[in-house]
């Protein structure tokens, strides 16, 4: 009974935004913010609510009890470690404002309330804002994903996937007795997506700039030139699609 109140309370009622953490996170820190994973609670509690009060449910926080194995690092499992404000649009329509963080990972958002820390049930969430970023969840083979949106037009979206996976351990002679650990590797995939659904992977300066169609001589290629544009990162590209959004026509 508790949690259905504060999850009520907490979906429908809260009303300003709840403002940065001041603290600066440490690994140390990070490491301890454990939530017990009550499956059998979690259950029960879903059972009986609504979709909208199932937003969140108690989940154990990934790296309060790594493997031996595994060598997490915070600043490479999450988008940004510090907690922000963070406002989510439900696929109901509903709009809740929290204080969160994303993580990379397994692609989830986590909230931090008085009770502890939550993750949200990504097949819920439409769209997002953290800090000053735009997130928007979609499907790949099934799984909920969640994109940056950088740029947004009519013609189509510049969205950027930001990954954290698991790296083998390097290979070890006989001699070495230290102990072989994964470690995470960040990326990020920078495509256009159209209306229609179909995406397009910018991979390099050559393919970016023919997919955009931006060509020698052009006030485009002029611009990239004269700003000194960077077209393998992501909010350079956005720039350059502002630009040609302003000078269309």
């Amino acid at each position: 009974m508790k949690y259905s109140v504060v999850f009520f309370l907490l979906l429908f009622f809260i009303s300003p935004l709840v403002t940065r953490a001041q603290e600066n996170v440490s690994e140390e820190d990070i490491s301890g913010q454990a939530k017990p994973n009550e499956e059998g609670l979690n259950r029960i509690f879903n059972a009986n609510s609504s979709p909208t009060q199932t937003l969140t449910h108690g989940g154990a926080f990934y790296v309060s009890n790594p493997s031996p194995l595994v060598e997490l690092d915070p600043k490479l499992a999450y988008y940004r470690t510090e907690w922000e404000p963070l406002i989510i649009r439900l696929v109901t329509g509903e709009t809740t404002e929290l204080t969160g963080r994303y993580r990379l990972l397994d692609q989830k958002f986590e909230i931090k309330t008085d009770d502890g820390i939550y993750e949200i049930y990504s097949t819920m969430v439409a769209e997002a804002q953290l800090g000053d970023d735009y997130f928007l969840v979609q499907t790949n083979f099934g799984e909920p994903s969640i994109h940056q949106v950088y740029y947004r037009g009519e013609e189509y979206m510049l969205l950027g996937e930001h990954t954290a996976v698991l790296k083998d351990p390097p290979s070890q002679n006989m001699f070495d007795t230290r102990d072989a650990k994964q470690t995470l590797k960040r990326a990020e995939t920078v495509y256009l997506r159209y209306p229609d659904g179909i995406k397009v992977e910018l991979k390099n300066k050559k393919q970016t700039l023919t997919v955009l169609r931006v060509y020698k001589g052009s006030a485009e290629a002029a611009y990239v030139k004269k700003h000194k544009i960077d077209l393998k990162v992501a909010t350079d590209i956005a720039k350059l699609l502002t630009f040609m959004n302003n000078n269309d026509g």
